[in-house]
């Protein structure tokens, strides 16, 4: 088994816009055709994909390696007090250059002065930390405290995903593999198992600047505990609750049994199950590394 160095696959930062004058320097600049820029492709309106945004338009660069990667512009808040725009994108994606182009071209959007304090002013309202395993030989029921809903998904008998939780924090675990072959992606890949462990933190969990991510942002992988499947052949627990962990996962299995003396019971056998191969402690050694190519969101 392998484990990847963390890595920030989304980010999304809003930012006040005061002046009339400005929005409406936005909106016409995002509806326009007329100009030319380094390494943009193209843009789409998506209206109001972002559920608390009236418009978004989607704007797709090529960072130069090639890869293309898409930007979000999100403005017309629904709600008077949030920002005016928001921006989201997948850094790890984009990479540095692409990262450069994007602040060149909010440069032109919103100009030179308000991108100068995007890095320590902007507030982040979400993060995805992003941990790859390779080469894991087993299947891990995943289980977070605290969380009383969790999803299951399956394709031809085998598990493929898991997400447990909602806002503020969310943990999404995915068979990356079999995610690229339904998308018709071709990789370099030469792994025969590829799962990613996705941690999405959302504003109440950070509602920093992303200056401040370092001191805001702790370890979620501490919260994770993993289970190896072979709890599923345990006599102990009732069909009715294996049939209900492979159909919603640990954390709605658990909360849905019928009394507080089972959920005990249930949590302390399946401690015997429990695998600590993850080392979160570890795994967080490498976020300042990733955090370092945020760096390029400073003037």
């Amino acid at each position: 088994m392998k484990k990847s160095k963390l890595f920030i696959d989304k980010i999304s930062f809003t930012i006040s816009i005061k002046s009339i004058s400005q929005k409406r320097h936005i909106s016409r600049t995002l509806s326009t055709n007329d100009f030319v820029f380094p390494r943009f492709i193209k843009k789409k309106y998506i209206g109001g994909i972002i559920k608390s945004y009236y418009d978004t338009w989607q704007v797709l660069f090529n960072n130069g390696e090639p890869r293309e990667f898409s930007v979000y512009l999100s403005f017309n808040p629904k709600v008077k007090t949030q920002s005016f725009l928001r921006i989201e994108l997948n850094p790890n994606l984009a990479g540095s250059s692409g990262i450069e182009t994007v602040m060149k071209y909010l440069e032109l959007l919103i100009g030179k002065k308000e991108v100068g304090v995007i890095y320590s002013s902007a507030k982040v309202t979400l993060l995805h930390i992003t941990l790859d395993v390779y080469n894991q030989q087993r299947f891990y029921y995943a289980h977070l405290p605290g969380v009383i809903i969790s999803k299951m998904k399956w394709c031809h008998k085998l598990p493929i995903s898991q997400d447990i939780g909602r806002s503020p924090l969310r943990l999404v675990i995915y068979d990356k593999n079999n995610e690229q072959l339904v998308k018709n992606i071709q990789t370099e890949n030469s792994y025969y198992s590829w799962w990613r462990y996705e941690f999405n933190l959302h504003r109440h969990l950070v509602g920093c600047s992303i200056m401040e991510i370092r001191t805001h942002v702790s370890n979620p992988f501490l919260r994770l505990s993993l289970y190896i499947d072979d709890f599923l052949e345990d006599p102990y627990f009732t069909p009715q609750f294996i049939v209900q962990v492979k159909e919603s996962g640990l954390n709605t299995a658990i909360y849905q049994l019928a009394d507080e003396p089972m959920k005990r019971r249930y949590k302390h056998r399946l401690q015997q199950y429990k695998r600590d191969w993850m080392m979160p402690e570890k795994v967080w050694d490498t976020w300042p590394e990733a955090l370092k190519l945020l760096k390029k969101f400073r003037l």
